[in-house]
């Protein structure tokens, strides 16, 4: 869709990202607060009821907060996702020891280092495709413990969802670079977004994959995944 007009833009971003620390639906006197808008408590209200006509919010039964839409975290990662940011030096460092600790291990294992890693910074999921039909998943508790997946009806779902993760991973094609898949885009569950790359070259190649609520941390997860794929890579 169109680039929304600047304030939307700075209102969508901070409630997405306001929502995402504290998985707490967000209000108007809640981003009056936190942010330097320099508009009023109203004219805010009224931003946001024209992001909720637009489908980039919505509204929960119980709150009187708004939460980001499916539509609207895309909108977000296409518009303030930077794809070329690097690494915070402390986190990329952190890895690039780590990397060096595994170096003397064969190559699954280090891969498998390298995914329990990831699942612990991005207190997400992480799942890993070797080639064609050898799998490997780590960070599924992370998972379980999101608000968002608190209810006995998530909780089966996904529980479900981890039974048959060798097939869904099967699914996951993978085009040039990493792929961030939201909602009913993502093959493996529409509750959840899924970032996915492939790693190495030819007949030494594989995929892994990020996998946790739409409610993430797009901009650190996309970071991570893209240092951790040209590590493995290199």
């Amino acid at each position: 869709m169109d680039r929304l007009s600047d304030r939307k833009n700075a209102l969508l971003s901070a409630i997405i990202e306001q929502y995402v620390a504290t998985a707490r639906p967000i209000g108007s006197k809640m981003l009056a607060e936190n942010h330097d808008f320099d508009i009023s408590s109203a004219t805010i209200r009224n931003e946001m009821k024209e992001l909720e006509d637009l489908g980039m919010i919505t509204h929960p039964h119980t709150s009187a907060g708004r939460i980001p839409t499916e539509k609207g975290y895309r909108y977000y990662v296409e518009h303030f996702v930077n794809k070329q940011a690097k690494l915070a030096k402390k986190v990329a460092q952190a890895f690039d020891d780590f990397a060096q600790q595994a170096d003397h291990v064969v190559r699954e294992v280090q891969i498998k280092y390298m995914a329990k890693e990831l699942a612990e910074l991005t207190s997400e999921a992480v799942l890993v495709r070797f080639g064609a039909h050898s799998f490997y998943y780590t960070g599924i508790s992370n998972i379980f413990r999101k608000p968002e997946f608190s209810d006995t009806e998530m909780i089966y779902s996904l529980s479900e969802l981890v039974d048959h993760f060798d097939d869904v991973l099967e699914m996951l094609g993978v085009t040039e670079g990493i792929d961030i898949l939201i909602g009913k885009d993502n093959p493996i569950s529409k509750m959840c977004s899924t970032l996915v790359t492939e790693y190495g070259a030819e007949d030494n190649s594989g995929v892994i994959a990020i996998l946790g609520p739409m409610r993430m941390n797009y901009q650190q997860n996309y970071g991570l995944l893209k240092h951790v794929k040209n590590l493995i890579t290199n």
